[in-house]
């Protein structure tokens, strides 16, 4: 499942942009030396004029990757430098909203599905407002990559899908791939987008995925390659360890209390090391 390795990536990937602030944008650096570098400045710069006459005067500029190990694309770098309006016009101006990175394979809506810094005055949150606009524009919500692989250069990538993304932040994001059209029982590498619910410790996300979804929680949440098989019961003992009578604690007794009403048994369940 390489959950820790998930994880670990995010944590590491917040710390690392944190330290990035007030620095030279690494985003647009990635593009030195590249024909779109004037573009990735005026995209930063949030420069709408100047991006509209270098699209129109060189609209394969469109299609530009990073020199990122991901090789990101033109979305990818609005998305990374937190400019709406950029977006906004390199979508009007006819960029593909379903463009995928040269190596890492990810879509724009996938990455639009994260925290944000904004001003750096509020807490990082979510921002609907970019996976918002990718969908209007005809972003595949069910785009999938099915399985873990290494590129060509020897760096190795994570299977994901924009729900799986989606489903360890804010609820709001959530319901709006949701609403239009994710599926929301797709597996992806095996396990289904509730197992990230349920190791991301966000109870209303479990609670909306059980009550409005009524998600199948009898069926395994993660199935290996191998065919090992881990379900609900399996997924609460491992990533729901807190200190007795703390909030977590408590929250967890509620929700496998909610869970034994509608079927699910932890008493005799025999549970996978």
């Amino acid at each position: 499942m390489k959950i820790n390795q998930k994880k670990a990536l995010f944590y590491i990937c917040v710390l690392f942009s944190i330290t990035s602030c007030g620095q030279d944008n690494r985003y647009v650096n990635y593009y030195k030396g590249t024909e779109a570098y004037e573009l990735a400045k005026a995209i930063d710069n949030a420069d709408l004029r100047k991006i509209e006459v270098l699209v129109k005067g060189t609209p394969n500029l469109l299609n530009s990757f990073s020199t990122s190990p991901e090789g990101a694309t033109i979305l990818d770098l609005c998305i990374d430098v937190e400019k709406i309006e950029s977006l906004k016009k390199i979508l009007e101006l006819g960029a593909n909203a379903n463009a995928k990175q040269k190596y890492g394979k990810r879509s724009a809506l996938m990455n639009a599905c994260k925290v944000f810094y904004g001003d750096g005055k509020q807490p990082w949150k979510t921002d609907t407002r970019y996976a918002g606009l990718l969908i209007k524009y005809g972003a595949d919500v069910n785009y999938t990559i099915d399985n873990d692989f290494e590129d060509k250069n020897q760096i190795h990538h994570l299977a994901g899908s924009p729900i799986i993304e989606a489903s360890s932040l804010d609820l709001e994001i959530i319901k709006l791939l949701i609403k239009n059209g994710a599926d929301y029982n797709k597996r992806v590498n095996g396990e289904l987008p509730f197992g990230h619910v349920l190791y991301s410790g966000k109870f209303e996300n479990m609670y909306y995925f059980i009550d409005s979804l009524e998600i199948r929680v009898h069926e395994p949440l993660y199935i290996s390659k191998n065919g090992k098989q881990k379900y609900i019961q399996d997924f609460i003992r491992q990533y729901f360890k807190y200190e007795i009578d703390s909030e977590g604690y408590i929250k967890t007794q509620i929700l496998i209390k909610k869970l034994e009403k509608i079927g699910v048994d932890f008493k005799n369940y025999k549970y996978q090391e």
